[in-house]
């Protein structure tokens, strides 16, 4: 056994709806995922197979009951990491890292369960979460984008569906447009519709409907998300959880307009 293997350690207690939260952000866009655990909590970083978007999610090890981890980092099917989770039948679960035999046990209540580990090296490696420089940035609850992406839905047709998000100076607001074969939609959010809102200029990008609506799906309506938009550029959507010991940033990259 290499001296690496031998100081993998990771020991600890958490809420069983803070860990599936945590896991719910992956899930739309990733089904394996390296879980990087430190002293100082979990880290998860990853891009979809298709390279449009990334999702990175922390968590604070002050957001566990009890929490002692090396740098450790293992690699699980995210979805089969879900449904066990989904089984418990209590409140908390115990998570220990058997570094011999690669194995996460998981302890909810009376139940126990082994879940075999991914090798690493056969995941993807995590992707450099850029440090975007946007334009504009809105703060709203998720309902919001949820439903400007419903009723942009309903205005496309085919299997081809896009958004467009930006933010116009006159006067100042948060966009939301779409554009089928007959329909088109229009959300205008100004400054008393939303949060907070502060414009750097006309700007739009072209996005994937689907991956819009897939990245919202885990998000509940009713927590802040922040966006940040550019001309063309990808855009960044950040929200936090868990009593703000967890913090989530997606990036979706924009699609070519024509």
């Amino acid at each position: 056994m290499s001296t690496a293997e031998t100081t993998e350690s990771v020991s600890a207690i958490v809420a069983l709806d803070t860990i599936e939260e945590f896991l719910s952000y992956l899930s739309p866009l990733v089904d394996e995922a390296k879980l990087a655990f430190t002293e100082d909590g979990l880290r998860v970083a990853a891009v979809d197979p298709a390279n449009v978007a990334m999702v990175a999610v922390e968590l604070d090890a002050a957001a566990f009951e009890d929490y002692e981890a090396t740098d450790t980092t293992i690699a699980v099917n995210v979805s089969r990491f879900a449904d066990v989770l989904a089984a418990g039948r209590d409140s908390l679960v115990q998570l220990w890292f058997d570094a011999t035999r690669r194995v996460l046990e998981v302890q909810i209540g009376a139940t126990e369960y082994e879940l075999a580990c991914i090798d690493p090296g056969s995941v993807r490696q995590e992707p450099d979460i850029p440090d975007l420089d946007l334009d504009s940035t809105v703060i709203l609850e998720a309902d919001e984008l949820s439903h400007g992406a419903t009723v942009a839905d309903i205005a496309q047709s085919g299997d081809s569906t896009r958004v467009v998000l930006g933010t116009q100076t006159g006067p100042a607001a948060f966009v939301m447009n779409a554009t089928g074969d007959t329909d088109t939609m229009d959300i205008t959010l100004e400054a008393d519709d939303v949060i907070d809102l502060q414009v750097g200029g006309d700007v739009s990008s072209m996005f994937s409907l689907d991956y819009v609506t897939s990245i919202l799906k885990p998000i509940d309506d009713d927590t802040e998300v922040t966006v940040d938009v550019g001309d063309g550029y990808p855009t960044r959507f950040e929200l936090q959880f868990s009593e703000g010991f967890g913090n989530v940033t997606y990036n979706l990259a924009p699609r070519v307009q024509t």
